[in-house]
């Protein structure tokens, strides 16, 4: 999903179920706090975490 937002330029993407209603937002910051990792042919997904201090 990541590859999309940066190969279009999204920004939002919204998430629809089998009848195209929309039931929920999906934006490129909320994408921002996850890392995909794999190592000797596992996957897995870790999420950082980020202060809003600065």
């Amino acid at each position: 999903m990541f590859r999309l937002f940066r190969a279009l330029g999204l920004r939002h993407l919204p998430i629809v179920n089998d009848t195209n209603e929309v039931v929920g937002m999906v934006t490129r910051k909320d994408l921002a706090r996850y890392r995909v990792w794999r190592h000797q042919g596992r996957i897995g997904v870790e999420e950082l975490l980020i202060s809003k201090e600065i």
